[in-house]
């Protein structure tokens, strides 16, 4: 039943907004799923290039600790010990 008064025109207008706004709501629900799954997919990629970064770091790390272990091990061995040759055997 269709009234032709101001509460017809009050009760069309009602369905109008109310079909409109459960459009808006879907746009929006589907915008923020979106939205989530592209951040979600962002925050992997962060996550992995900090991983590799963090990894990266600790080897640079070792490796500084392993090279003064070398020049420790080197200056060592380069100063000579009392009553030793320098050079080699049969090279004197």
């Amino acid at each position: 039943l269709e009234s032709r008064d101001e509460v017809g025109d009050l009760a069309a207008a009602f369905t109008v907004m109310s079909s409109r706004l459960a459009e808006l709501y879907g746009g929006l629900e589907k915008k923020v799923n979106d939205r989530t799954k592209e951040l979600t997919a962002n925050m992997k990629e962060v996550e992995r290039m900090n991983k590799l970064m963090v990894g990266r770091e600790l080897r640079m790390a070792e490796m500084k600790k392993e090279m003064a272990a070398l020049r420790r091990q080197s200056r060592s061995s380069s100063v000579p010990s009392a009553g030793t040759d320098d050079q080699p055997d049969g090279l004197a």
